[in-house]
């Protein structure tokens, strides 16, 4: 899907190894970067600054994270899926698996839902098709009874660029289902004033760009959107829609950097935000609270720099008019990324996600594979506002989640991999790997 796809779906046969060839593709990235990296954020080079001071850490504020249930068909081989969220809803949650499992066909892809935060699951529907697959669920940010899903397969011995996919929708929670096309992948769905908004991954291999698209018909007809920002090498990461007045915030990315647009027009006249400072590799948004402006910030990592001072993190609270240099982390440690070579300094720090209180939270995610008596700057970090120190929130419950703030003060975290890398908004996931937790 999206942006950097590390995809394992190579055949039906090979489903049930999907999760474990996820993940070492993941590692694998981590190894080739030298650092660590969330699977929400990315890394690149960017001009020299003074070193800032490192900020001195304060007493921990550990969140309980709570790993969520699933039903038991999922420890099945080949019964592995996505869960979908909304941030409209953090109680409210769906997922979608096969059975009998994927290696079997025909199947019945069954969708299940969750209104308790993931504490129990009931079965409210099936898509219309027999199809075996690796079977994604996304969940309309702003009308969580609008969903989509795709069921996606490779026959025995294509190419990895030659995925087949089914596309469905729901207008009803997920009880009734009907086809709308074939050959696509979508990895956010967002409603606003009778158009449904979407991100979906180009056509033409993992590094084909994605493009915003709007709905005016339910989903049956698709028209591009962003034709006035995006070349044949520029695409969409991921965007943002303020339910209030329609505003659209927008991440690119180029093969030389990244950059931030916006509209309030539905794509018909975009406005760059002003320059930052530097290259908004990574990106939190703020969830939008009314007719107030983007909240956002966005960081990189200078790898010219000194291993002191990688780190560079800049927020506007002004949507994009005006940027603040904030204390970035940076916190030197030791991975031994490539067994038999010797330990590599590295420093690491992701953006994960801002918190409800508008703290900015990012993880560190260092020396994976040593004990947690050996990794205690290992986990997750807030940034209060205004503030200079940033203070540790205790570990990132699966080592690279992706973070999402829901509304009122849940926080679900999951893991995050292939086309779920959308800078923390595509609100899907991993079910394996899906944690649930209050803030503060």
């Amino acid at each position: 899907m999206y942006q950097g796809k590390l995809d394992s779906r190579q055949g039906t046969d090979m489903t049930s190894n999907r999760s474990t060839i996820r993940r070492e593709a993941l590692f694998v990235l981590l190894i080739v970067s030298i650092f660590a990296l969330s699977a929400c954020g990315q890394s690149a080079q960017a001009p020299s600054h003074p070193p800032a001071p490192t900020p001195t850490l304060t007493p921990p504020h550990a969140l309980a994270w709570r790993h969520v249930t699933f039903p038991q068909a999922f420890a099945l081989p080949g019964s592995w899926a996505t869960v979908g969220m909304t941030p409209s809803d953090g109680n409210l949650a769906f997922t979608c698996i096969p059975s009998p499992p994927i290696e079997i066909t025909p199947v019945t892809q069954q969708i299940l839902k969750s209104s308790d935060q993931g504490e129990h699951w009931s079965q409210v529907g099936d898509l219309p098709t027999k199809q075996g697959g690796y079977c994604s669920i996304i969940v309309d940010a702003t009308q969580p009874q609008t969903l989509l899903a795709t069921v996606s397969w490779y026959n025995p011995g294509a190419s990895p660029l030659d995925q087949n996919a089914l596309n469905f929708a729901s207008a009803d929670g997920g009880r009734s289902w009907r086809s709308i096309g074939s050959g696509e992948e979508y990895t956010q769905v967002i409603t606003y004033g009778g158009a449904i908004y979407a991100l979906r991954a180009g056509s033409g291999g993992v590094d084909a760009p994605a493009h915003l698209v709007v709905s005016h018909d339910t989903m049956r007809s698709w028209e591009d959107i962003d034709a006035a920002i995006s070349t044949p090498n520029q695409g969409l990461r991921a965007f943002w829609l303020n339910p209030n007045t329609g505003s659209i915030l927008v991440h690119t990315t180029t093969g030389s950097g990244r950059g931030l647009w916006q509209t309030s027009d539905g794509g018909a006249h975009w406005s760059a935000l002003a320059d930052p400072g530097i290259n908004p590799v990574q990106i939190v948004v703020q969830p939008s609270n009314g007719d107030v402006p983007w909240h956002l910030c966005v960081a990189m990592q200078d790898l010219a720099a000194p291993i002191s001072s990688f780190n560079h993190l800049t927020c506007t609270s002004d949507g994009g008019k005006t940027w603040q240099k904030r204390p970035a982390m940076d916190i030197t440690l030791t991975c031994n990324c490539l067994k038999g070579r010797p330990f590599t300094s590295v420093s690491a720090m992701n953006l994960a996600a801002f918190l409800p209180d508008s703290s900015v939270l990012i993880t560190v995610n260092d020396r994976p594979e040593q004990s947690s008596a050996d990794t205690n700057l290992f986990g997750l970090y807030r940034l209060p506002p205004g503030g200079d120190q940033w203070q540790p929130m205790g570990r990132d419950p699966d080592n690279i989640s992706c973070f999402y703030q829901m509304s009122g003060n849940l926080i679900w975290a999951v893991y995050g991999s292939g086309g779920n890398q959308t800078d923390g908004a595509s609100y899907t996931g991993e079910a394996e790997g899906a944690y649930i937790a209050t803030y503060p």
